[in-house]
């Protein structure tokens, strides 16, 4: 078996903003992730990322870090594996509960300064990106 990276699909970036209570209702109304509220939140602008780290949250976590602006520290669970990871500055938080993801970019900061729903993701076989 070949190593593989990730390759993720993400919707336009948000910076540094909130996610408005009503917007995050009508999601849950909807039936919607936060991933699906988030790329629905801007343009339908699609980056392709390459991502080399995964952090798994539990729900609550998850939530807060895809709707708010919290320190990491407030975040405990998340907070430790992503010291563990080295504090990388891009990566992908999936939720523990659904396998829903959203993509972090941190610019070096103890929050996610830039954020944005994960639509999709492929691996690709770490050969065929050289």
């Amino acid at each position: 078996m070949s190593a593989t990276i990730t390759i993720a699909h993400v919707g336009d970036l948000i910076k540094k903003g909130y996610i408005s209570e009503r917007a995050i209702e009508s999601g849950r109304a909807a039936g919607l992730k936060p991933s699906q509220v988030l790329a629905d939140w801007v343009d339908e602008v699609v980056h392709d990322v390459t991502v080399f780290h995964r952090i798994l949250a539990p729900r609550a976590e998850y939530e807060d870090l895809a709707y708010n602006l919290p320190e990491f520290t407030d975040a405990p669970i998340f907070h430790l594996a992503w010291q563990q990871l080295g504090r990388p500055t891009e990566f992908l938080v999936t939720c523990m509960d659904d396998g829903d993801e959203i993509f972090i970019d941190t610019q070096g900061y103890d929050y996610a300064r830039y954020r944005g729903g994960v639509m999709d993701t492929e691996e690709v076989p770490v050969d065929s990106c050289a």
